[in-house]
C-alpha cells in the first residue's frame, strides 16, 4: 500500500518557527485529539434527521420530464419547457420586489430538505448536490479567452450535460425546475444554479454572504462545444487535453471539469496529481491559496458516490464516502483530517463492502486513514485530495486552514466568488443581495 506519512511533510514547514509550530500541531505531533472548530450557525437543524413523510415530494426528478424537465439534448433545444432567455434580462431583474425575493429563497430552502425517493439526499440535505451543480456549471471557465463558466446556463445542454464529470447532475437541475418555472424569465438558469449552491453553503453554516444576479442565459449549448478538447467530438473520451493544446483548456481530460480525482489517467500518485491540480486551477486564474481553500472548503460538504440512487447502485464519481464526519455542516475538519492523519490507498470496494456487492468488478482506488481506530476512519480522500497534502505550496495553506477556521472562511469565500462569477455574458448592472437577510 502507498502511504503518505505526515512526519515527512515536516521538512516543508521551512525555517520559519511559527510555521513549523503550526505544522507540527496540525499533523498531530503536539495535539492529536483536536476537534473541528465551529464558528457559523447551521441553519438546517432539522436536516440531521430524514424529512418526515409530510415532506416527501412526488418523485419524478429522475425521469427529466414534466415539471422536472431541466436537461435538453441537441434535438430538444426548442422544447417549450426550455424557458427562452428574455430579450433584456436586466429589465427582468428590475422587476423583483422584496416579497418575490423572499419567496424565491424560501422555495430553495424548502427544496433542500424535501426528500425524493429515487435520488436521496446526503444526510437529509440536497445542499451538497446544489454545491456540486454550481461548481460544475462554473468550472468550465478558462482564463485563456474568458470562455466557459456559469454564465449562459449551458450545463443543461449538450455537450456539458453529457460530460462524464457531470453525471447525475440532471437530477440536481430537475430539483430546480419547478422553481425556474415559477419565476420564469425573471430568473436565469445560470443565476439559479449558482444561487442554489451559494445559499446551500449559507444554509449549512458556510461563510458566503453575498449573491449577485445577472448571468444571461444562452438558448442552446453551441458555445460550449469549443470547450471540448477532443477534436474527434467524443465528449466522454477522457483523452488528455494537453495532447491538443496544453494551455487552452481548463480541464486536464476531455469530459472532466478539473482533474481526474484518482490521479493522472487514473494513476493514484498524489504528487503527480498535485501537478495536474496546479496546472488546471492556474488556467482558471486561481492561486495556491484559493485552490486549496476551494477544494477543501467544497469537500466540507457531501460525499462521493458509488452507491447512489434509490437502489443504492448508481455510480457518480465511483468513490464512496464523505470527506468529513459532518457532511452537511461547515467546518475545517477536512483539513484537520488531511494533515493530521496518515493515509493509504485502498480499493473502493474494500473500503465499503457494499460496493463489492453492487459492483464486483469496480476498480476505483481511494484513500483511507492508516489508523483504523481514528475518529476519521469512516471518512475518505481521493488521490487529488492527498495531492493537496503532497505538494508543499498547497500543504502550507492546508496546514493553516486546519488550525484557523477564520482563515479558511475568508479564503473560501473569495475563491467561491471567483469560481462562480468568471466569464462573459453578464448584464451591465448586477443585482446583488445579502443572503443573511433571508434568515
Amino acid at each position: 500500500m502507498v502511504k503518505i506519512v505526515a512526519a515527512v511533510l515536516l521538512q516543508w514547514a521551512c525555517a520559519d518557527s511559527e510555521i513549523s509550530a503550526m505544522f507540527a500541531k496540525s499533523v498531530g505531533l503536539l495535539e492529536t485529539d483536536k476537534k473541528p472548530q465551529h464558528k457559523h450557525t447551521n441553519r438546517h437543524a432539522k436536516s440531521h434527521n430524514q424529512p418526515s413523510l409530510a415532506e416527501v415530494a412526488t418523485d419524478t426528478i429522475c425521469s427529466n420530464s414534466g415539471i422536472y424537465k431541466a436537461t435538453w439534448a441537441e434535438s430538444e433545444e426548442s422544447d417549450a419547457l426550455n424557458v427562452a432567455p428574455p430579450a433584456d434580462y436586466a429589465i427582468e431583474l428590475d422587476s423583483w420586489d422584496d416579497a418575490s425575493m423572499t419567496l424565491l429563497m424560501t422555495e430553495l430552502k424548502t427544496m433542500f430538505t424535501t426528500e425524493h425517493a429515487c435520488w436521496p439526499t446526503d444526510a437529509g440535505h440536497y445542499g451538497p448536490f446544489m454545491i456540486r451543480l454550481a461548481w460544475h456549471a462554473s468550472g468550465s471557465f478558462r482564463s485563456s479567452d474568458n470562455k466557459g463558466g456559469s454564465v449562459g446556463g449551458r450545463i443543461r445542454f449538450f455537450p456539458e450535460a453529457d460530460w462524464p464529470d457531470n453525471g447525475n447532475l440532471d437530477k440536481a437541475r430537475s430539483l430546480l425546475a419547478p422553481i425556474k418555472t415559477k419565476f420564469g424569465a425573471k430568473l436565469s438558469w445560470g443565476d439559479l444554479y449558482i444561487l442554489a449552491g451559494t445559499l446551500a453553503i449559507v444554509d449549512m453554516g458556510g461563510p458566503c454572504t453575498t449573491f449577485c444576479f445577472g448571468r444571461q442565459d444562452d438558448a442552446s449549448g453551441a458555445d460550449s462545444k469549443m470547450l471540448n478538447c477532443d477534436p474527434s467530438g467524443d465528449v466522454g473520451s477522457l483523452v488528455r487535453c494537453d495532447d491538443n493544446d496544453p494551455d487552452k483548456f481548463s480541464q486536464d481530460q476531455q469530459g472532466l471539469i478539473y482533474v481526474n480525482a484518482q490521479g493522472p489517467n487514473g494513476d493514484p500518485n498524489p504528487y503527480m496529481s498535485s501537478q495536474d491540480i496546479k496546472r488546471t486551477f492556474s488556467r482558471m486564474g486561481m492561486n495556491w491559496q484559493q485552490t486549496a481553500a476551494l477544494v477543501g472548503g467544497g469537500h466540507a460538504f457531501g460525499q462521493s458516490h458509488a452507491l447512489a440512487g434509490e437502489a443504492g447502485d448508481v455510480k457518480t464519481a465511483g468513490f464512496e464516502g464523505a470527506w468529513t464526519n459532518n457532511p452537511t455542516e461547515w467546518d475545517n475538519e477536512y483539513f484537520q483530517a488531511l494533515i493530521e492523519e496518515d493515509w493509504e490507498a485502498v480499493e473502493t470496494k474494500v473500503f465499503n463492502a457494499q460496493v463489492a456487492v453492487k459492483h464486483p468488478l469496480h476498480a476505483n482506488i481511494q484513500w483511507q486513514t492508516v489508523n483504523r481506530t481514528s475518529v476519521f476512519k469512516d471518512t475518505m480522500m481521493t488521490t487529488a485530495d492527498i495531492g493537496i497534502k503532497a505538494h508543499p505550496d498547497f500543504s502550507l495553506h492546508a496546514v493553516r486552514y486546519a488550525s484557523h477556521l477564520a482563515a479558511l472562511d475568508s479564503a473560501f469565500r473569495e475563491a467561491w466568488e471567483l469560481l462562480t462569477t468568471r466569464g462573459s455574458g453578464w448584464v451591465s448592472t448586477k443585482r446583488c443581495v445579502q443572503l443573511e437577510d433571508f434568515y
